[in-house]
């Protein structure tokens, strides 16, 4: 036998007022037929239906005060405050020149700060998006998030790089071909879009020190499985020079990514506050 439902409501009997009224009284409750009281309940009944209807009108109205735009306004103070200066604030932040240092600028190797950072950015960037699609498309808002999150893995070192003694100690071993190979297969794995560029530009480095130590080869200053520093002393800049460059300028581009990201974050900070307050910058 299946599940039925129970409508004896424990010991209640089901009785009639006579007036073709079903009503469930508790076990032996007597029942008067009152009009007028039914009257009354029924007024009651009413009023609190109308009462909760106020209430979730007001609370759907009240919902609503984002479309003005009030909420994302304040989550992006405290975005701005906190990366500019550090401070927990809701304040519309001052006119500033993105060009100059702020306190994000000494935070690039601090987990904790960028990490925060993110969280408060996040916060803004949800409530922008869900408020004011015209304003996501103008802000590039994901642009700064990939740089939050980018930053984010980079101080809390999990970005994975090529360890150069590791390429260093096959190339004396095995020759050029197998230490360029053993950087080949290596896989940008980051979890950030930006980090797994760095990653690459990492792997082009090791790459462009292989082209370097093949100089050093060619010139014989590869001695007893070790380089020489005595014979790649002696060789001539000339020598060197193409490789310098094309070392210099991935080593470069390399190191200042970080410090690219948070000043992209500053411009970008600005960017909003312009369009969130028309107030010019920089």
């Amino acid at each position: 036998m299946g599940p039925s439902y129970n409508n004896s409501f424990g010991n209640s009997p089901i009785i009639s007022s006579g007036q073709g009224d079903v009503i469930l009284t508790p076990s032996g409750m007597s029942v008067k037929k009152n009009g007028k009281r039914r009257g009354l309940i029924i007024a009651a009944v009413v009023l609190i239906l109308v009462a909760i209807g106020v209430g979730v009108a007001a609370v759907i109205v009240g919902g609503r005060g984002n479309d003005k735009g009030a909420s994302y306004e304040e989550l992006f103070n405290v975005y701005a405050n906190y990366i500019l200066y550090g401070e927990e604030s809701s304040q519309e932040i001052n006119e500033y020149d993105y060009n100059d240092v702020y306190k994000i600028d000494s935070q690039v190797k601090n987990a904790d700060y960028l990490s925060r950072a993110m969280t408060y950015y996040r916060n803004f960037y949800n409530a922008a998006v869900s408020a004011n699609r015209a304003l996501f498309w103008d802000l590039s808002l994901d642009a700064s998030m990939n740089d939050l999150e980018y930053l984010v893995e980079y101080a809390g070192g999990g970005i994975g790089f090529i360890a150069e003694s590791d390429i260093v100690k096959i190339y004396l071993e095995s020759g050029s071909e197998a230490a360029k190979s053993e950087v080949e297969k290596v896989t940008a794995n980051a979890q950030s879009a930006m980090a797994r560029s760095m990653q690459e530009l990492n792997k082009e480095m090791m790459l462009a020190k292989i082209a370097y130590w093949d100089v050093y080869a060619g010139q014989g200053c590869v001695v007893n499985g070790a380089f020489n520093m005595t014979c790649v002393a002696a060789i001539s800049s000339e020598l060197l020079d193409e490789v310098a460059v094309q070392l210099g300028a991935v080593k470069m581009e390399y190191d200042g990514m970080p410090m690219r990201a948070v000043n992209d974050l500053k411009w970008r900070c600005a960017e909003m506050r312009e369009a969130l307050y028309g107030v010019n910058n920089g």
